[in-house]
């Protein structure tokens, strides 16, 4: 659970930090982000790597679906995937080739969080601190692609990889700590179907069972 809400919040702030206005107009980022505030929707499937060839990426695929208020997160390890999404105040896990069963973490309180206005403070936060560098035309492994570089007006270069107007990598490149981190996308969607954030019609709540389990055993 705690991977989960990691990587969702990983993903909001790293959403937040390019949305900003400090990008060169027309930019292929400004107007991939800008129509994900303005349609508060999302699906995006990735990977991380350790270079620029997909071939040296890890096998973990995740999807985080945001919709409005709604939040879910996927975890594909190539044999099956585990969804979670938050429920009221409880998060919910279940195999999506087997959504019979699930396991839920009750009376969690988040609050009266605000995903989007989250994101859009902490965009107008970062603002100052973003500039557009440079853009450029680049080949990997015979796939060409059009790169879109932003600075943090520090040590670390953002390059935004595309195939036409398709975000296919991410790269970050830390200059003093001498580090590179590559996320590669494999679906980056502005509709989400409704249905990710439905629990199954015919479901049992595993952990009802686990809870009596363990009361046979405790006085």
């Amino acid at each position: 659970m705690k991977k989960t809400l990691s990587l969702l919040l990983a993903f909001v702030l790293a959403l937040s930090l390019f949305t900003v206005s400090v990008y060169a107009a027309e930019t292929k980022t400004e107007t991939l982000f800008n129509a994900v505030e303005d349609k508060k929707e999302i699906a995006v499937t990735f990977k991380t790597g350790k270079s620029e060839s997909l071939g040296d990426s890890w096998p973990q695929l995740n999807t985080v679906y945001l919709k409005g208020d709604k939040v879910a997160y996927d975890f594909n390890n190539g044999f099956f995937t585990i969804r979670t999404l938050i429920d009221g105040n409880s998060l919910v896990s279940y195999f999506t080739n087997f959504p019979f069963i699930y396991m839920k973490a009750d009376e969690l309180s988040f609050g009266n969080f605000d995903l989007w206005n989250t994101i859009k403070g902490l965009s107008d936060f970062t603002t100052e601190f973003l500039v557009f560098v440079n853009s450029y035309e680049t080949e990997i492994n015979g796939e060409k692609y059009y790169v879109e570089e932003f600075s943090d007006r520090g040590s670390v270069i953002n390059s935004f990889y595309y195939k036409e107007d398709d975000l296919k990598i991410l790269k970050a490149q830390d200059f003093a700590k001498d580090t590179i981190q590559y996320t590669y996308f494999e679906n980056v969607s502005l509709t989400v179907d409704e249905k990710v954030f439905e629990l199954p019609a015919i479901s049992f709540d595993f952990t009802v069972l686990m809870k009596w389990f363990v009361s046979l055993f405790i006085a």
